[in-house]
């Protein structure tokens, strides 16, 4: 009697890595853990699901559900093997996947997952905890604005203001950059008051104080500075030139300019990496209702490096205004000396002189000399 051997090719891609991974960090029961499994339903607990669903999204770049259920019955037998469970049907389906994401929208639920992972990470990778880092990023699509939405328009770093924009704000662990926790937010939202709720959470996460917390200079408002002082904890970032720092700045990078303050150079190696000096303020600001009391080291530094950026770009804007005011003075006849006498550059047409940048260098201040104090403070601003 004549057997038919069956064959099947299940193309299994990064699903294996992604899967597994999983698996070491025990994300299912994490997730098993917190969100639950209805105790009427049949096959995979939703931890697993979740797990699936995940791998799918990270393999496939789609965040869609109605495409996951022919994607899993396309390779039961590796997802089998995988999430240590039988494969159904209609294991992936939409019902499901959509089970799996109301009860992930559970703040409270959210926020004990992440405490569970960030447990789970240390134990698995052993890595050193040296600070933490903040910050903001958005992320645009093509989405239907509602009031109570998550998309909404506001200022868009990514150049596109025509389309509405969550915002993921993220706190992320030094130096490994392994995320701790994050917050979703609407697209509109400023970035300001969103930074002291997730100081509050990555502490109860981390669970001891002490660190260094980075961030850009809109971690700098000072209830956010105060957060961080209050609970025994360290800051950095840049201060903006605005409110309060913006009438001290002038003052301090003058203190250098005029010799009143000596610079110290920071070397790295042989290679100078900028010079500056540093002071202390005191500071205070209420917490909860409470005054808080604290120490501000100031560092005043110059980067020759970042101070050289805006000397190129002045530079380049100069060659292209340049070049669009010669390109107003046609050429001379056959004949006709060329000149000042004939058409003067700044004489030119109007659509050019009508900028900012062309009329300052047809004004005749290109290579006017200034005054090297001037050149010097200029330099050394925006950097304190």
């Amino acid at each position: 009697m004549t057997q038919t051997l069956m064959l099947g090719h299940e193309r299994i891609d990064d699903i294996p890595l992604i899967i597994g991974l999983a698996n070491k960090l025990h994300l299912a029961e994490v997730l098993d853990h917190h969100m639950g499994t209805h105790r009427l339903q049949q096959g995979l607990h939703n931890g697993q699901l979740a797990v699936g669903w995940l791998a799918y999204i990270l393999s496939q770049a789609d965040h869609r559900k109605s495409a996951v259920r022919d994607w899993a019955n396309s390779m039961p037998h590796t997802l089998e093997h995988l999430l240590g469970h039988p494969i159904r049907a209609v294991e992936f389906s939409d019902d499901r996947l959509g089970g799996v994401l109301y009860r992930l929208s559970n703040d409270a639920t959210w926020e004990a997952i992440e405490r569970s992972l960030w447990t789970a990470t240390v134990t698995v990778y052993e890595f050193t905890l040296a600070g933490i880092r903040l910050d903001s990023t958005t992320s645009y699509g093509y989405h239907r604005v509602t009031d109570e939405g998550v998309m909404q328009r506001g200022h868009s770093k990514d150049h596109r203001p025509d389309l509405p924009q969550l915002k993921v704000m993220a706190a992320a662990a030094e130096p490994s950059g392994h995320l701790i926790a994050c917050d979703v937010h609407a697209g509109q939202c400023a970035d300001d008051p969103l930074y002291p709720p997730l100081l509050q959470r990555v502490r109860g996460i981390v669970g001891h104080p002490g660190l260094l917390y980075a961030g850009d200079c809109k971690m700098a408002a000072l209830p956010t500075r105060a957060e961080i002082a209050a609970h025994h904890d360290f800051y950095l970032m840049p201060l903006p030139r605005t409110g309060e720092t913006a009438t001290h700045v002038d003052s301090w990078i003058t203190a250098i300019v005029e010799g009143v303050q000596e610079a110290t150079l920071l070397w790295d190696g042989e290679r100078l990496q900028g010079a500056g000096y540093e002071f202390e303020r005191p500071l205070w600001a209420r917490v909860d209702g409470s005054p808080v009391y604290w120490t501000e080291r100031v560092q005043v530094v110059r980067s020759p490096t970042l101070a050289q950026r805006p000397q190129a770009t002045l530079e380049k804007r100069l060659a292209a205004a340049e070049e669009a005011l010669r390109k107003l003075t046609p050429p001379p006849r056959a004949g006709q000396a060329s000149g000042p006498g004939r058409r003067h550059l700044a004489g030119g047409d109007d659509s050019c002189a009508g900028t900012a940048r062309c009329r300052w260098v047809a004004d005749g201040h290109v290579g006017a000399a200034r005054d090297d104090r001037d050149q010097l403070r200029r330099s050394w601003a925006g950097w304190p």
